[in-house]
């Protein structure tokens, strides 16, 4: 049995599920997020003027509040369950509809749909 869902309540198989969508976007974010002139790289800083007002508040949250596997496994579904929900607004934003088409297979595109699809089911 796996620590995700040995903890945290709600099925095995759909909290491993949902774990296993967060692992995406806790790697595709710092990717594509511009972090050069970051005092911290990254890590939010909730006390900090400049994380507060910074373009990039949003997905620097939400890896400072979902960066850590085992905390994740520790959660209960619906509280990962908005992690998702969070996370795929964040990425949809970033998603340019140019090149990223209705039928697009590349990686991004088929988790927003694998996630819509978990989410829509529950």
């Amino acid at each position: 049995m796996s620590i995700a869902s040995q903890q945290g309540g709600g099925t095995g198989a759909m909290r491993q599920n949902i774990i296993e969508l967060l692992e995406f976007p806790r790697q595709w974010i710092p990717d594509h997020i511009e972090l050069e002139m970051c005092p911290y790289s990254g890590l939010y800083n909730q006390t900090d003027h400049h994380c507060e007002r910074c373009t990039y508040k949003s997905e620097c949250h939400w890896l400072f509040n979902n960066g850590e596997f085992l905390e994740l496994c520790k959660r209960p579904s619906p509280t990962l369950l908005a992690s998702l929900e969070l996370a795929l607004w964040l990425i949809d934003v970033h998603r340019c509809y140019d090149t990223h088409t209705r039928h697009c297979s590349c990686d991004l595109c088929t988790w927003c749909q694998q996630t819509e699809k978990l989410l829509t089911a529950h």
